[in-house]
């Protein structure tokens, strides 16, 4: 990631993670991310990127982060966040006071050669809170680094 990029920034000492990532609309991100990156996304990475993002499935488990980590799984998000009878994000941080929020990743979308990939994430924090952002990112030196970086939502 950017130089400097770390899942420590802010006062948070755990993170919660969407046990299973979204679905996104494929015509829809095709057109946002052309406009948004322009000659800076290459279309076999965009075409992947759509490719593996068709269902959802599970996060991996090995994220390093230097943070304890805890998952919902979609039958907690639900008892959480559709109930009538509680506000959501209070019983969320009732039961993870030292969260930021819950955050979610897609899977990766690579280039042919391996070394430019797209990503996009999410983090909420409650009702009118949170951003979607979508990330460019090439291979510098065995490393990976942040090239290009769209906020898609905000809340």
């Amino acid at each position: 990631m950017q130089s400097g990029w770390s899942f420590r920034t802010g006062p948070y000492s755990i993170l919660v993670f969407l046990r299973k990532r979204r679905r996104d609309c494929a015509t829809k991100v095709r057109e946002q991310l052309t406009r948004a990156f322009g000659q800076d996304l290459e279309i076999g990475m965009l075409s992947d990127y759509l490719e593996h993002n068709k269902d959802r499935g599970p996060l991996s488990k090995s994220i390093p982060t230097g943070l304890p980590q805890s998952s919902l799984s979609d039958a907690e998000q639900e008892a959480l966040f559709n109930n009538k009878k509680h506000d959501g994000w209070k019983s969320f941080y009732a039961k993870y006071p030292d969260a930021g929020g819950i955050m979610a990743f897609s899977r990766v979308g690579f280039n042919e050669k391996r070394d430019h990939a797209l990503l996009y994430s999410t983090i909420s924090c409650g009702w009118l809170c949170g951003t979607g952002h979508y990330f460019l990112l090439k291979r510098d030196s065995g490393e990976w680094v942040l090239f290009k970086s769209y906020m898609a939502w905000i809340s």
